[in-house]
């Protein structure tokens, strides 16, 4: 009897191994595809792939790179709720201006995504911080996380912005792409008051549907390997993707949102933005720019773009 029980033990052990196997080998594979910042420290602002409208204005891109980065900044700093050290680009402009602060795509760099925004920002005034995203640049951290953490690095530097500049100091939050998304999630977590609004360009609105979408078109996936993905951002990563959505924490929040997506947006579509709005239309303005793809409205369009950020910091500083 008890040899019975120890083969049996042993069996159901062998097969728990086994099983574990199979999913910590895709998982693993998945967290390095989405998830991992192993390649991504220090990136070379223009080291991404110039296709579509991006190689349409590429040469604008990197001049304004260029341009960005020849202006003179402070090195800030500030922890994480996990301990990381987060950093970001200080360009003050002054006790009496607002500040905008930044924040990056998905494997994204500060330079890049606002090679356009920041410029525009510094340009017309207003103080600007552009973070590095946990993870990247310079900043600490392994891993990505599509705003499950990230909401709350966007709160930390609202808090550094309060603490260095006073409670005076009208704060704005603007991203892009999956800093769009975590600005936006970031709206239920509790902001200073300071906080005048937020301004979220081609924003996902959940972490597990984006990642379900880019797996299948992207990557040729079964919607079956999204099992993996749950698996990497647990296992690997310390997350859970279904944790937050944009449109939940934008529902229960009383902040202004400038919302902006491009019609032709082929990787977070424009379906996402408009859950998002439709959760406080109250809240939230709605810009669509027609034709313009992902993270280019800016491009297609400058003078509309510049016109409707500025005017609504102007509105609600």
């Amino acid at each position: 009897m008890t040899g019975t029980i120890i083969r049996t033990a042993a069996r159901i052990a062998a097969a728990g191994a086994a099983a574990a196997a199979v999913t910590i080998g895709p998982a693993a594979w998945a967290y390095k595809k989405a998830f991992s910042a192993a390649d991504l420290r220090n990136r070379d602002d223009k080291d991404f792939n110039f296709r579509g409208q991006m190689l349409e204005h590429g040469d604008e891109i990197t001049a304004l790179i260029d341009r960005l980065a020849a202006r003179r900044f402070e090195w800030v700093y500030t922890k994480s709720l996990d301990g990381l050290v987060l950093a970001g680009r200080l360009y003050e402009q002054g006790p009496g201006t607002p500040l905008v602060i930044c924040f990056h795509g998905w494997k994204g760099t500060a330079f890049r995504d606002f090679a356009g925004g920041g410029n525009f920002l510094l340009d017309a005034g207003l103080s600007t911080i552009l973070v590095d995203e946990r993870g990247q640049g310079v900043s600490g951290g392994k891993s990505m996380t599509f705003g499950i953490l990230e909401r709350y690095d966007v709160r930390s530097w609202a808090e550094y912005a309060r603490r260095r500049f006073g409670e005076e100091r009208p704060v704005f939050l603007c991203g892009i792409s999956m800093g769009a998304a975590a600005v936006l999630m970031s709206a239920d977590t509790g902001l200073p008051k300071n906080v005048k609004g937020i301004i979220a360009d081609c924003p996902f609105d959940s972490p597990k549907e984006i990642l379900g979408k880019v797996a299948v078109e992207n990557y040729g996936l079964p919607p079956q390997a999204m099992v993996y993905a749950k698996a990497a951002a647990r296992l690997f990563g310390g997350f859970r993707l279904e944790d937050v959505s944009a449109s939940e924490a934008v529902r229960v929040s009383s902040l202004p949102v400038l919302l902006i997506h491009g019609t032709a947006d082929g990787f977070v579509p424009a379906c996402m933005s408009a859950r998002i709005a439709e959760a406080n239309p109250g809240t939230v303005r709605y810009e669509l720019f027609e034709g313009a793809e992902h993270g280019m409205s800016f491009f297609c369009d400058r003078e509309r773009y510049e016109a409707l950020t500025l005017g609504f910091i102007e509105e609600h500083r």
